[in-house]
């Protein structure tokens, strides 16, 4: 009989083994446990700085506006609005003044009355709240629709009101609901040409003043009047021809087409422009560039011309004494006359500059036409092919008679260079017929200048004329 005997080198001591087992565990409680404490005391602080700050609430203009934006919300026919509050000027004396961009989203099924209401409405509470010591400009769109885009959304309508709510908002939704692919103030997209004449004809039934397009921009019809129905059909069949890539009918009644490919011929275009009748037989200019907008072209749809205007001097302005004509006055001559120029001035791409010519004769004399006029390099020589026109179409010289002391102002006006280059450093005029030419130096601000006629310039002269007080006298 074998009897076994327990090895000692394998005798577990429980004792032992509980105590270290323990330990263990306590270890391992006791970190997560420090861990729970510091994420509840860190939760409670964040709640607090939730509850506080409330960023939930998107609202961030003052409480006036934020409680203008809730109202507003209440209404059946208002899916959402907001408001952005912007301080412009700060001013402890007289106040601050602020911009506040309102945005009040109507529901997209309303009839068109109804979203006029809406609209008239939301403007009112918009209106009726003010913000104590602040000068608040408001600036409102109503918007309607599913918006494309994430960043920036772009709704079907968007129309910032203006003057009546109530019209400009119907009238756009009435416009969506005939077809328009986007509305905006005054102005209406189609997804294509088709589209766009359903939409002038609709406009025009309703003697609306809408400027429309396709949505790509290919084919623009602008006007500030009730559409026209004939002119966008024009601006459509032209749209039509072959390699022509964009149609304008500008708000000033020219039509500006665009080819796209340089190897095709602008005649045709040109050819086709010329045979159509233009709308209602009035006289319609167009430009025709090609690609990159190099060569321009230009002329008469149907080759209708406006009539030569009638030949008339030159206009005084509103409230104007013209200076007595006596027939008896003599002619001027140079020494009578001590000829000056204004600054030059600039506006919208043109130039302006005035010669001016003061009678310091001891007798009243008289001026007929136009001063001459020459351009002059910094070598004082003369430039190449500037050439001089008629200030306005008809305008032509007529007698003036220069009172003792009294100025006269031949006007100039020509294009702005895109050279960056001034050719002018003086000019040299003739006052009169048989005058000796004066050499004159443009300046500005009593400083020198220079002039950016360049060579083969066009520039507009206008005939003496009375000077009234304003720029052109300085």
């Amino acid at each position: 009989m074998i009897k076994i005997e327990p090895r000692r080198d394998h005798v577990v001591d429980c004792n032992a083994l509980l105590g270290t087992t323990v330990e263990s565990v306590w270890q391992h409680v006791l970190v997560p446990r420090r861990l729970l404490f510091w994420l509840v005391a860190a939760l409670t602080v964040v709640g607090a700085v939730l509850i506080v700050w409330r960023p939930w609430d998107a609202c961030d203009a003052p409480g006036e506006l934020c409680s203008a934006v809730e109202e507003i919300k209440k209404s059946p026919d208002v899916v959402d609005a907001g408001v952005s509050y912007e301080i412009t000027r700060t001013d402890p004396k007289d106040g601050d003044a602020a911009r506040a961009g309102w945005t009040v989203r109507l529901s997209s099924d309303l009839t068109p009355d109804r979203a006029g209401a809406a609209a008239t409405r939301a403007e009112g509470v918009i209106h009726g709240r003010q913000v104590h010591g602040v000068d608040i400009h408001h600036f409102i769109d109503i918007v309607a629709g599913e918006p494309r885009g994430r960043k920036i959304p772009v709704y079907p309508l968007d129309v910032t009101l203006s003057d009546d709510p109530a019209v400009q908002v119907s009238r756009g939704f009435e416009l969506l609901q005939h077809g328009a692919s986007r509305v905006s103030a005054g102005a209406a997209e189609a997804t294509d040409t088709d589209g766009l004449l359903a939409l002038a004809g609709f406009a025009a039934s309703r003697g609306y003043p809408t400027s429309l397009a396709t949505a790509d921009g290919s084919v623009r019809y602008e006007t500030t009047e009730t559409v026209a129905p004939d002119k966008v059909r024009l601006v459509v069949d032209v749209a039509e021809l072959n390699s022509v890539g964009t149609v304008v009918l500008s708000v000033d009644g020219r039509l500006e087409v665009h080819t796209t490919r340089a190897d095709r011929s602008p005649e045709a275009v040109i050819r086709w422009l010329e045979k159509r009748h233009p709308p209602g037989g009035d006289p319609m200019a167009y430009t025709l560039t090609g690609p990159g907008y190099a060569a321009v072209r230009g002329g008469w749809v149907g080759a209708v011309t406006p009539p030569a205007p009638k030949p008339h001097p030159a206009a005084l302005p509103p409230g104007v004494e013209p200076w007595p004509a006596d027939t008896a006055a003599p002619d001027c001559a140079g020494k009578d006359l001590k000829v000056t120029l204004s600054s030059p001035d600039a506006a919208a791409g043109r130039r302006f500059m005035a010669v001016l010519a003061r009678n310091v004769s001891q007798r009243p004399c008289a001026v007929s036409g136009a001063p001459g006029i020459q351009f002059l390099q910094a070598d004082g020589t003369q430039q190449v092919g500037v050439s001089t026109a008629p200030s306005s179409p008809g305008v032509i010289g007529s007698r003036v008679v220069v009172p003792v002391g009294e100025r006269l102002i031949a006007t100039l006006e020509w294009g702005a260079s895109s050279s960056g280059v001034d050719s002018t450093t003086s000019v040299q005029i003739t006052a009169v017929p048989g005058a000796v030419p004066i050499r004159l130096i443009p300046r500005f601000d009593g400083a020198p200048t220079t002039l950016d006629v360049l060579d083969d310039a066009e520039v507009k002269l206008g005939p003496w004329a009375q000077a009234v007080d304003g720029w052109s006298k300085r």
